[in-house]
């Protein structure tokens, strides 16, 4: 054969690659516009949410860009008939926020968080609860912060996006049961990010980042004290000493 690698290829490899490419445009620039403009909020929703299962890279970028940005267009504020909606938005952003072309992406992550920030006071509890899952996981990839932000622009918004953060986590941990839980992770990644206190009182000041730094671990320390066995169990990090890393 002319071409050495595809003779090395399984026999219609190619066309299959090449029938995946057709399925996934097909499925980008037809069906999910189609769904996105839809009456029905359910089928908005549902359309919301398999944008994280799509390829975001190579070929598909510019495809997965467009459907993206109904993403962050769901992950707003809105009225009660669209909260099926924000909830989708919300979720899809914590699952992106784990995907290789996303999970050390800073301004992804800034922007991510401003968004959960925002839906985190919704008046339906569905909707908090989404947004409480992607804190945990966006707060999850906190540690990439510091390397990543590549400009002093970056490490001042990453900055602030930790105390918001933080200020969204503590929150929760007077929220329903199902928003706690994801509450607490959120508190144990925050305290296990070499760079909080730091970015944090660089972004703001070296009293504020200790203050909040302060409210994370008696909030922690509350939790552990507590009867509420459900948010006890779950499985957040084991803090960094975050006063300490403050001093120095």
């Amino acid at each position: 054969p002319a071409d050495p690698a595809a003779a090395a290829q399984p026999r219609g490899a190619g066309a299959e690659g090449a029938g995946a490419a057709a399925m996934w445009a097909e499925v980008m620039d037809s069906l999910l516009p189609t769904m996105f403009a839809d009456g029905a909020a359910p089928v908005r929703a549902s359309a919301v949410a398999a944008v994280a299962l799509l390829p975001a890279a190579g070929a598909h970028r510019e495809a997965f860009g467009r459907c993206l940005e109904h993403v962050w267009a769901a992950a707003r504020p809105g009225d009660a008939q669209e909260s099926a909606v924000r909830a989708s938005g919300v979720k899809t952003l914590g699952l992106l926020a784990h995907l290789p072309t996303f999970e050390a992406d800073v301004p992804f992550l800034i922007r991510a968080s401003d968004a959960l920030d925002r839906c985190s006071r919704d008046a339906f509890v569905a909707v908090r609860i989404k947004a409480a899952f992607a804190l945990a996981n966006i707060c999850q990839r906190c540690h990439v912060l510091r390397e990543r932000a590549s400009s002093e622009y970056l490490r001042h918004h990453a900055g602030l996006m930790l105390l918001r953060l933080a200020d969204f986590a503590l929150r929760a941990m007077s929220d329903n049961d199902k928003v706690r839980v994801y509450g607490v992770r959120s508190l144990g990644y925050l305290g296990s990010c070499p760079d909080f206190t730091a970015m944090v009182a660089a972004s703001t000041s070296p009293a504020n980042a200790l203050q909040v730094c302060a409210r994370i671990e008696q909030e922690l320390a509350r939790i552990i004290a507590s009867g509420d066995h459900s948010v006890k169990a779950s499985p957040a990090p084991r803090p960094a000493p975050l006063r300490k890393s403050a001093r120095a």
